[in-house]
Formats: C-alpha cells, structure tokens, sequence
C-alpha cells in the first residue's frame, strides 16, 4: 500500500510541476503582440508598399462607419490606438469620437460580414469580440498584419478610396501594415 501511496504521490507532484512550469508559457504567448506594432499610443497605419496613403475613417464617426485607405492628410479620421479593452482583447480604437474615461463608448474596427466583408467601425460596447479583437503578426523588421483571428481573416488593401476588408492568408503585400506615429 505504502508503494501505491508514494506512485500516486509522485505522479501527482509530477503534474503539479508540469501546470507551474506552463502557466509562464501560455501567458506570454496570449500577451504578446508583434514588436512592429506599439500599444496606447496614436498612429496611423499605412500599406507596406504605399506610403502616401493611410487607413482612415471615411465621412462621420458612427456605427458602421466605413474605413478606407485614403491620401495622407495628418487629421484625426486617420489616426488609431491599439489597446487593451477592459475584457483583455486587443482591439483598434479610431481617435474620432475616442472617449479615454469610457473606451466602451469609443469606436473599434470592425468586420461587417456580410458582402466582401468590409471594415467598418463600431461602438465598442456593442461590437461582438470575434468581430473586433485583433492581433499583429509580424512580416519583417518594420511591417506586419493585422489579424482577426475570431474570423480567421486578415485586414486587406483594395487600392486608393477603397474599403478596406478582411480576407483569408495570402503572402501578397495587400495585407502588409506599417504603423507610423502621429
């Protein structure tokens, strides 16, 4: 009985370990966000390839808002913030309309899905996590994409005054970001 005891005991402490030494592990990698994109701070995201071009908000900030890739102008419809919301997904915040005390009112990039999945904005607070939860995977040493992995799909360039949508993988260019401090 006393060898059963010590068996149970030493397979019990060898899973204890086990769980302590991947706790570290899976934090970090949930935590992690490509080193080319900076959190908290306001940017604007230009294509890899285009530099006279930005994402912007196109009209009026409000749900449902388009987001397109328009001529370089400095102005605030072109200007965003990734960040942490208050439930730990990352997402992308439009400075138009930003409220800093009230993230929740402020507006996120969003996928409409319907059509050829344009990006949109929406109001955090009633957006849907797997629509507006975001990551950055890094392409080389200043670009990356930006990913939704709810959707599986990848934030893609559609040329001067065009929506931006989110489609599948592709290695093309057209889904490369470089982000640039405002």
């Amino acid at each position: 009985m006393k060898t059963l005891n010590k068996k149970i005991l030493t397979g019990c402490l060898a899973l204890m370990m086990c769980i302590v030494m991947a706790v570290p592990t899976f934090a970090a990698a949930s935590e992690s966000v490509s080193p080319r994109a900076t959190l908290n701070g306001w940017h604007y995201y230009r294509p890899y390839t285009v530099f006279d071009s930005r994402m912007a908000v196109s009209g009026s900030i409000g749900d449902g808002a388009e987001v397109k890739l328009k001529s370089k102008v400095n102005t605030t419809s072109q200007q965003f913030i990734a960040r942490y919301a208050a439930d730990g997904s990352l997402r992308i915040f439009s400075r138009l309309g930003y409220q800093s005390a009230n993230p929740t009112q402020s507006y996120t990039l969003n996928v409409y899905r319907s059509g050829n999945w344009p990006c949109t904005m929406l109001r955090a607070a009633a957006d849907n996590r797997s629509d507006s939860e975001v990551d950055f995977h890094t392409i080389d040493s200043i670009s990356f994409r930006i990913y939704l992995p709810g959707r599986n799909v990848y934030l893609t360039q559609n040329g001067l005054n065009q929506n931006l949508t989110w489609g599948s993988y592709a290695e093309q260019y057209i889904k490369a970001w470089v982000q640039v401090a405002a």
